[in-house]
């Protein structure tokens, strides 16, 4: 059990041995520990300094005699918190390294070709990373949308996502059927960031959904379980002014419908 609960320190069972004879010892040379632990001088002092190189031991100068202090048991927690730190700090920069890698290799994609690219994704884990990706949106996200479908497939994932989304600062603007369940959404509309116009059910209904921001187009279908993500800018711009032209339209009949 000790064995097992030291090793997140990076301490094997036999400098687990030496660390604990050293607490019941106290400050001993390698040669004391060597008889006392039945091992050879030379395998100790290799322990013993691998321990000192991770802060278990301290190094004590006596006369002409280096000896071995061991860490005490208190103060372990402390090095477990520093090697988390160090190692969130490594993450970090790992992060940062493969986010400007990434960049590059975006310039160099698009720089070498024009085609579009077209991701697939299939089953609901498939279509919940389609859902992810909207989190890397740096604009507003236009979207076509069944709410309907969308809970029906995936309702635990969406009872964070709205929240998940606002909290990012992602807004959307999104239009979808007349129905009883949009027009709940739509009362939620300040609450999930998002303005939205509801369309006659008789003249325009959908399934798939179709969401438009930056240079992607997604369109999730629930009900098959699959869905794409198109990356072009010629495409996505397209879809925007489409949609555009709807929201306008809309918005010119809400406001003949105010008056």
């Amino acid at each position: 059990m000790i064995h097992e609960a030291l090793r997140p320190l990076g301490i094997g069972k036999k400098e687990s041995d030496l660390y604990r004879k050293l607490l019941s010892l106290g400050p001993q040379p390698a040669s004391v520990l060597a008889r006392k632990m039945n091992i050879p001088r030379s395998s100790t002092q290799f322990l013993a300094e691998s321990l000192v190189q991770k802060d278990i031991l301290r190094k004590i100068k006596r006369k002409n005699s280096t000896y071995y202090h061991a860490l005490p048991p208190e103060e372990l927690p402390h090095l477990l918190k520093a090697k988390k730190e160090k190692f969130l700090y490594e993450i970090e920069q790992e992060e940062k390294n493969l986010n400007a890698i990434i960049a590059l290799l975006q310039k160099e994609t698009l720089s070498e070709s024009h085609m579009p690219q077209v991701s697939f994704f299939e089953g609901l884990d498939g279509l919940q990373n389609l859902y992810e990706s909207i989190f890397s949106a740096k604009e507003d996200v236009r979207s076509l949308v069944n709410f309907e479908d969308r809970q029906k497939h995936l309702p635990e994932y969406f009872n964070t996502y709205y929240q998940r989304r606002k909290k990012e600062k992602i807004f959307m603007k999104a239009i979808y059927p007349d129905t009883k369940f949009g027009r709940e959404r739509q009362n939620n509309d300040k609450e999930d960031y998002r303005t939205s116009h509801l369309v006659d059910t008789k003249k325009y209904f959908w399934l798939p959904e179709i969401q438009v921001y930056d240079n992607k187009v997604s369109i999730a279908c629930g009900s098959k379980k699959i869905g794409i993500i198109i990356e072009g800018k010629e495409i996505a711009d397209a879809i925007k002014v489409l949609f555009d032209l709807a929201w306008e339209g809309l918005e010119r009949k809400k406001k003949t419908k105010e008056k």
